[in-house]
C-alpha cells in the first residue's frame, strides 16, 4: 500500500516513504520519489500510520501538512486516512497543524474528525507501552493530544520548534 513506484534498490518501505513526505515538504531524508508517485493524499495517510512508530515523523508532520493545505483534496484525504483507520489522527494532525501555522480552516476540518466514542486515553506510540512509558507520556503529553485522547511522549513544544524551523509563517 506505501507505494505505486517501482522498487528503490535497498530502500525500505518506511524509507520510500520518508522520501515521498520529504517530496511533500516534511524536512525528512530519504530517497527521492521515481516514477509515478502517489497522490500527496496518500502519502499523508501513510504518514499518519508511520507517526505511530517514529517519533521524527510525528513531530515533523505537520510541516507537510502544512505545505500541502491549499492542494489536498480533503475529501480524498479523509478517506485515505478513513480506509486506514487513522481518521481521529488526521483530526488531531489537522487541528495540530493549524493551531501552529494560525489557519483556522485547519482547525474547523479537523472538530469534524474527532471520533467522540473515544473516551480513554491511549497512547500515541506503539513502541513503550509499558507502565514507566505511560507514566511518562502522562507528563508530557499536550493538553490539545489529552482532548483528542491521545497519551505521548512528546511536548508540544517539540512539534512547534519543528514547525517554526522549516516554516515561515506570517503572525
Amino acid at each position: 500500500m506505501l507505494t505505486a513506484e517501482a522498487p528503490i534498490r535497498g530502500a525500505s518501505k518506511e524509507q520510500r516513504l520518508r522520501g515521498q513526505l520529504a517530496a511533500l515538504g516534511a524536512p525528512l531524508g530519504g530517497p527521492a520519489p521515481k516514477g509515478r508517485r502517489l497522490p500527496s493524499e496518500e502519502v499523508l495517510a501513510e504518514g499518519l500510520v508511520l507517526a505511530h512508530h517514529s517519533p521524527t515523523v510525528a513531530r515533523v508532520l505537520p510541516v507537510a501538512f502544512w505545505r500541502q493545505r491549499d492542494k489536498l483534496d480533503h475529501a480524498r484525504l479523509e478517506q485515505a486516512a478513513t480506509s486506514r483507520d487513522e481518521r481521529h489522527t488526521l483530526g488531531f494532525y489537522l487541528e495540530l497543524t493549524g493551531r501552529l501555522g494560525g489557519d483556522r480552516r485547519l482547525v474547523r476540518r479537523a472538530s469534524r474528525l474527532r471520533d467522540r466514542r473515544r473516551t480513554a486515553l491511549r497512547p500515541f506510540f506503539s513502541e513503550g507501552r509499558g507502565a514507566f512509558a505511560r507514566a511518562a507520556a502522562e507528563q508530557r503529553s499536550p493538553a490539545l493530544a489529552r482532548r483528542w485522547g491521545l497519551l505521548m511522549n512528546m511536548e508540544l513544544e517539540s512539534f512547534a520548534t519543528a514547525f517554526r524551523k522549516h516554516v515561515s509563517v506570517a503572525a
